[in-house]
């Protein structure tokens, strides 16, 4: 009751102010004011009394109870866990922190950050390192150098050799550098002195000769018949003997992988298998664009592969390659140190005795005394060449200073053809010309997109 009787008078005390609020505003007792007040506040406290009074009625009927003294509340008894069950954990070393400043290391005085001088010095370091090409037969020298600087594929051919002939490692190593001897020593002196047939190359190498050890090879008949045997490092063209391409012997080797796995090639697919290979070409990005245009100076068509390596066979009525029994047992079909010899990637090796003619059109001329141009063919389309217009040196090196081979022009990336017809007069910018060039290996011609 007593919360009812505080609800009242709240509720008369509220209508006592708004009447004198009215009387305020309206400044006199206007009864038009004080019914005016009545009407709009009494719904309102009336329905507003109304709500609190059910709320203290409800209070009033479930009390909140209250309790006297609560007793404790106690923790739970801990879990008894066996020891063995327990993992013994082992000491773990941290990794090392790695203070904050090594992050700058790009800021670090003491980390220099190679410029174009430095750049020049260590090309002109690793130009230094490269064998020296020379005609003299030193065996023993080369046999160094295929163990050490191509060990991954000199390996490979040694395992291959070893399992077809059944002989120890030993043996199969001795056997193998017996060849890769032979061949340097008949691929350099083609290199330096050009195409040559089996007399003319007998003579020059006899002319190389070591005077301990001699030649490897004892008539002229002899030497025919080892680059007869080598097909896929010299090729035979008018009777005359020139080395393969690097990118010809790897897709000779790749066309034979695929037809033995099962693969068909024909005039049909040629091209997709001749895109697959190129997107495997690992070359300086100078000289990719010719690199992947290299296999076909070698290897123009499917026919052309069956008449250079006998152990491939052409179908003229299907246009399909397939390969003969014997493949499985070529050496130089299945050991990857043929694709790599000493001198394939050569940075200053000049190939006499490769050769190409090709139209170019002039683009500028730099120092010293060059002459640059874009060839326009679609033999080597977009190749870069190039005429110095000095004498070269008379071996496989090229000049020190970069002045390249002359009496002729053709492709140079400081390494030039060779057996050229030199024009007799130079061109003007924009003029195309005729070029006899050396077929060079991927290391030899600045492969550039003439746009570029």
């Amino acid at each position: 009751m007593y919360q009812l009787g505080c609800v009242f008078y709240a509720n008369f005390a509220v209508l006592v102010a708004s009447i004198r609020i009215a009387h305020d505003f309206s400044s006199s007792w206007d009864y038009a004011a004080i019914s005016f007040v009545q009407v709009l506040f009494t719904p309102i406290l009336f329905f507003a009394s109304q709500d609190l009074t059910f709320i203290l009625m409800k209070r009033i009927q479930n009390p909140v109870p209250v309790v006297q003294n609560p007793a404790p509340v106690q923790d739970p008894a801990p879990v008894q866990i066996p020891a063995q069950a327990v993992p013994v954990l082992e000491a773990v070393q941290l990794p090392i922190e790695i203070p904050i400043e090594t992050m700058d290391a790009p800021n670090d005085p003491q980390v220099k950050v190679e410029g174009p001088a430095e750049r020049q010095v260590r090309q002109r370091e690793e130009r230094m390192q490269l064998p020296k090409i020379e005609v003299k037969y030193v065996p023993e020298e080369w046999k160094v150098l295929y163990k050490e600087q191509h060990t991954e594929k000199f390996n490979a051919s040694v395992e291959f050799l070893q399992t077809m002939m059944g002989i120890n490692r030993e043996e199969a190593e001795e056997t193998l550098l017996d060849i890769l001897t032979k061949t340097t020593f008949i691929e350099i002196n083609l290199m330096v002195n050009g195409a040559q047939d089996a007399e003319k190359l007998f003579g020059n190498l006899l002319e190389a000769k070591n005077e301990e050890l001699g030649i490897p090879f004892s008539s002229q008949q002899e030497v025919a018949d080892f680059c007869d045997g080598m097909s896929l490092i010299f090729r035979k063209e008018s009777n005359e003997y020139r080395n393969a391409g690097v990118q010809g012997r790897r897709l000779v080797q790749e066309l034979k992988k695929r037809l033995r796995g099962g693969d068909s090639i024909d005039e049909d697919n040629i091209h997709q298998v001749l895109e697959e290979f190129c997107e495997n070409i690992e070359v300086d990005e100078r000289l990719k664009n010719f690199a992947q245009q290299e296999a076909g100076l070698d290897y123009p068509s499917l026919r052309d592969i069956s008449k250079t390596i006998p152990e491939f066979n052409y179908d003229k009525t299907t246009g399909r390659l397939g390969l003969s029994p014997d493949a499985d047992k070529s050496l130089m079909l299945n050991a990857p140190i043929f694709t790599d010899t000493i001198h394939s990637s050569h940075e200053k090796k000049l190939d006499r005795s490769r050769t190409i003619s090709a139209l170019a059109i002039y683009s500028k001329t730099t120092y010293p005394d060059c002459q640059r141009f874009f060839t326009d063919d679609e033999k080597i389309r977009g190749v870069e060449a190039r005429i110095f217009w000095k004498r070269p040196r008379q071996d496989g090196n090229m000049p020190q200073n970069g002045n390249g081979p002359q009496n002729g022009n053709g492709p140079q990336n400081g390494n030039g053809p060779q057996n050229v017809n030199r024009p007799k007069t130079r061109n003007p910018p924009g003029k195309t010309a005729a070029m006899n060039c050396p077929r060079k290996t991927t290391s030899q011609i600045k492969a550039r997109n003439p746009q570029n």
